[in-house]
């Protein structure tokens, strides 16, 4: 279906395998691999193989360390490790700053407020960032306190979005590990994760790799309501493509209970759809409304007449689009780019203002597109065009 992005039907290790990972990892006492990492694309379920995993360490006796990353523009330095580590050097901070020297106490006070013993604003956490390489010392020392005979699970989600300081970190205790008992638990979409990170994990020796695949015709249809009418529950199927947060999504949103296009996402959907645009600037919130207002696909041209934004920076805000995943690259033709899903395009299209919205549609009914050619065929170009305000009379939003 156009507009629904690309969703991989078969992945190296399929939900099965990936329970019986994630339930054995921690079963033998010294076998449990230095680094884990959960990849795979959105919603395929990521978090929960994740706190699976954790689940089964708890269970063995391990402590566990975790926290989320968010957008690196709206993160302070170490945030990621930062929020980690929060309840475990809360309730063991006399341990720990008791096990390392002064001149490490006095730099992990600078970043986890537990281990901070000073009154003075200067040495406030996130004042002033420390050095990677001084911050990886003092904090290998501090885990070395904390693990003991148990071992401490350091758990890191949406990784793709983790600040620089807290990537240089992550990268420190890969690669010159604290002599503990420690794994380093990595989930992360690598459509959207940094070069650095890809390159970090891919060389960890002897990390151990889960990729979520999709789900059965039988799990998914375990997850919709009771009553779902025959026909709508195979269009959802095919729909999500295996994937169960996108299967969820489009059952919540409208047009699944029988609305008619255009619609918005129902609330659950849209909150989690919302979501996806976080990490996105302001220029490229506009490139994402104004894209969605146009439809799918749409050219940097287009893109411009309806923002209103200048060159240089509508390349940037597209790029951004680009590398965050909220737009792909066109399949037709090189300068054509379209939503990764149809959810995607409602959510920005519906998150604008009334008044905003007919200026956009009046600034793409003037807008006119020559057909992509068919890549099926050496025929020359169609001669008519086709305005962009045809495909807005006749209902903006896909319908599927």
């Amino acid at each position: 279906m156009e507009g629904d992005g690309d969703i991989p039907r078969t992945m190296s290790h399929g939900r099965s395998s990936t329970t019986a990972d994630a339930a054995h990892l921690f079963d033998r006492p010294g076998a449990a691999p230095p680094v884990v990492e959960i990849l795979g694309q959105p919603w395929i379920g990521k978090t929960r193989s994740l706190h699976h995993l954790l689940d089964n360490a708890r269970k063995q006796g391990w402590s566990v360390a975790h926290a989320a990353a968010v957008p690196a523009a709206t993160a302070a330095p170490y945030q990621l490790f930062s929020d980690a580590f929060e309840e475990i050097f809360s309730a063991q901070a006399e341990a720990v700053l008791r096990s390392v020297p002064a001149a490490s106490r006095r730099i992990l006070g600078r970043v986890f407020p537990a281990l901070d013993l000073t009154d003075h604003p200067e040495t406030a956490p996130f004042a002033s960032p420390v050095p990677a390489g001084p911050m990886g010392s003092a904090l290998r020392q501090a885990i070395r306190a904390l693990t003991g005979t148990n071992g401490l699970v350091l758990a890191l989600d949406d990784v793709h979005w983790a600040d620089p300081a807290s990537l240089e970190l992550l990268e420190s205790l890969v690669r010159r590990p604290p002599d503990a008992r420690l794994v380093v638990v990595v989930a992360h979409r690598d459509r959207q994760s940094p070069r650095r990170l890809l390159g970090l994990l891919a060389s960890a020796p002897g990390a151990h790799r889960i990729e979520p695949g999709p789900l059965t015709g039988q799990e998914l249809d375990a997850l919709l309501p009771d009553g779902t009418a025959l026909p709508l529950r195979r269009s959802l199927l095919h729909r999500s493509g295996g994937n169960p947060g996108l299967l969820l999504a489009l059952a919540a949103s409208p047009r699944s209970t029988g609305g008619t296009a255009p619609d918005a996402p129902g609330p659950t959907a849209s909150t989690r759809f919302l979501d996806e645009f976080r990490a996105v600037s302001d220029d490229g919130w506009l490139a994402a409304q104004s894209a969605a207002v146009i439809g799918d696909p749409f050219t940097l041209q287009e893109l411009r007449s309806v923002s209103g934004l200048p060159a240089e920076r509508l390349a940037d805000a597209v790029a951004e689009l680009l590398r965050e995943d909220i737009v792909r690259p066109g399949e037709l033709a090189a300068d054509h780019y379209r939503f990764r899903h149809s959810l995607l395009r409602a959510t920005a299209y519906h998150s604008t203002g009334e008044q905003w919205r007919l200026t956009a549609h009046a600034a793409a009914t003037g807008l006119v597109r020559l057909p992509a050619p068919c890549v099926h065929t050496q025929t020359a170009a169609v001669a008519h065009r086709t305005p962009v305000a045809d495909r807005v009379r006749s209902g903006l939003l896909p319908r599927d």
